[in-house]
């Protein structure tokens, strides 16, 4: 009996250290995240590199002829935005999976946030997820009838809106927040314990983030904490199936072919691809979601795709 509750005494001692290590690992690592982001913006970064980028833009003939290079997190809507991009094009590209505590591979960039995109061996490095796809996407994207203000609109909500519902929807307890980190065992070349350290810091920084700040950002727009996180998000995706059934019978945004629109709402929604959630969303939210993933899968390659994959 003794033994047996000496075991369990040792347990929670790991379990309550290990939380704890995590929740102070999580509080120093966003910190420090908040003020490298705050370094350097995007648009410095990219003009600094203006004239290589533009080259390297001068043409789709162009841009294919590189070696493109992602840096990114599997599970980053912003990463998997610009993933979608790229595959619904079908242009070839390297991963780098960057390690989300200490971002070894980046370090040199000098820049601080993923995604990041190399563009050819040696060539600029694009970062930014709307700004790679602002760059991008007028060489890769036919232009569709949508106006300026309506696209803008639909990539406002997905950066801010959408993207949020799905943090707040993955990270609803610890252990969801732990799950979330599960690929790390696929991507780190990293020790165990390394691995661990990850899972853990990783998992406890995200719980604290999503429950008091991103909830508090998504109050904004109309979310508060008595408020189901699914349901809220359903509702949100209601608007997004309401744009898509107001093509006139099209499947798409776009018609008869992605729009941009298409490939940002479809790229942010494809980091939780992994999850319970989106068999979630497939199986709860308007029909019309359903058939628009299954036509955009397709588009992208994905059609015969594990999550995983």
């Amino acid at each position: 009996l003794r033994l047996m509750f000496a075991t369990r005494g040792r347990k929670l001692f790991l379990v309550v250290g290990l939380t704890t290590v995590g929740v102070g690992g999580a509080l120093g690592i966003y910190r420090k995240r908040l003020a490298d982001n705050k370094a350097i913006s995007p648009q410095e970064f990219n003009d600094a590199q203006l004239s290589q980028i533009q080259e390297v833009l001068s043409s789709e003939e162009s841009l294919r002829g590189r070696n493109l290079t992602l840096y990114q997190y599997t599970t980053c809507p912003f990463c998997n935005k610009v993933k979608a991009l790229l595959e619904c094009n079908n242009l070839k590209y390297d991963i780098v999976e960057v390690d989300p505590l200490f971002k070894t591979q980046i370090k040199g960039s000098g820049y601080g946030k993923v995604p990041q995109l190399r563009l050819g061996d040696d060539g600029p490095l694009l970062v930014d997820s709307d700004h790679i796809v602002a760059n991008l996407g007028p060489l890769l994207v036919p232009s569709s009838d949508a106006t300026p203000e309506e696209r803008q609109k639909w990539t406002d909500w997905a950066n801010n809106v959408l993207a949020r519902y799905l943090v707040i929807n993955t990270n609803r307890t610890l252990a969801e927040s732990f799950s979330g980190y599960e690929y790390v065992t696929e991507v780190e070349t990293g020790s165990l314990a390394r691995q661990y350290a990850v899972k853990i810091v990783g998992g406890v920084s995200m719980y604290l983030v999503s429950n008091y700040i991103t909830k508090k950002r998504l109050a904004q727009y109309g979310y508060s904490k008595d408020k189901d996180e699914r349901t809220s998000l359903y509702n949100e995706l209601d608007s997004w199936a309401a744009a898509l059934q107001s093509k006139g019978g099209k499947t798409l945004h776009g018609g008869s072919q992605p729009d941009i629109t298409d490939i940002e709402v479809y790229g942010i929604l494809q980091s939780v691809r992994r999850f319970p959630l989106y068999q979630d969303i497939n199986q709860n939210c308007n029909s019309s979601i359903g058939v628009w993933l299954g036509e955009m899968d397709k588009v992208s390659g994905k059609a015969n795709k594990t999550p995983s994959e």
